[in-house]
């Protein structure tokens, strides 16, 4: 089985009330519960003079933004491409600066806002994209979370499991 040392992966935003893939990709600003999400997906790094995996990101010129999120999972460097600290154009009503990137990763995590959030992966338009994982946050009180099963670092990633 080879499995890669490197992955780029795509992180998009979406607010309550947004489903058209211009709506989120025009999202800008973080909210509190979405950079506590982007800390637990990884480290905030500062681009230029970045010496690790890049996932195409510039990181001497500061042409794909100033920040990115990395982390290194079992000796797995992943690089995030996260919306909103992608470079922003509000004259480019398609985002390509940050679709570029986004759209040719082949998993996007998406974090919904709201309960009431929805969305649907036919909003993004991508060849490449093939796998969107949902988050959102939990604010139930922690006992009531901790009934819920979660995944086993021993057990198999194929089989399925209630979150």
């Amino acid at each position: 089985v080879f499995i890669k040392s490197e992955l780029k992966v795509g992180v998009i935003y979406v607010k309550e009330g947004q489903y058209t893939e211009e709506e989120i990709l025009d999202n800008n600003d973080n909210s509190m519960l979405f950079e506590e999400f982007l800390q637990i997906l990884g480290e905030k790094v500062r681009l230029r003079g970045f010496d690790r995996y890049k996932g195409g990101l510039d990181t001497v010129h500061d042409l794909t933004g100033l920040y990115s999120i990395y982390t290194n999972w079992r000796n797995i460097e992943i690089m995030f491409h996260v919306s909103t600290l992608l470079p922003y154009e509000s004259h480019d009503p398609q985002k390509l600066q940050r679709k570029r990137h986004i759209g040719n990763d082949i998993v996007c995590v998406v974090f919904l806002e709201a309960d009431n959030t929805s969305f649907s992966p036919a909003c993004i338009k991508s060849h490449f994209l093939h796998t969107f994982i949902l988050g959102k946050w939990d604010n139930r009180p922690s006992i009531e979370r901790n009934r819920e099963k979660r995944f086993d670092d021993d057990e198999p990633r194929h089989r399925q499991h209630g979150f």
